[in-house]
């Protein structure tokens, strides 16, 4: 191998694990894209990207209390 490529693919290596996010601080939207601010569910806020309008959400871990009542260790698969 060359000494470019080697220096290259180490370079991308470092930076790609510099520019990560981690999920913790993860902000999660919506694909919606309304005109004007939407009633955002609970959980939920309005959010301006570019000219639509949709609704996010902080993600601060990887469990969350959602809107659709399941719990999940009591849930029976078939």
């Amino acid at each position: 191998m060359k000494l470019s490529t080697i220096t290259l693919v180490a370079a991308t290596v470092l930076l790609s694990g510099a520019a990560a996010t981690p999920f913790e601080s993860a902000e999660v939207c919506r694909k919606a894209c309304f005109s004007h601010k939407p009633n955002c569910p609970r959980h939920w806020y309005p959010k301006k990207i570019v000219k639509c309008w949709t609704c996010c959400q902080h993600r601060k871990s990887d469990y969350y209390e959602d809107d659709c009542g399941y719990d999940y260790e009591e849930f029976e698969w078939e």
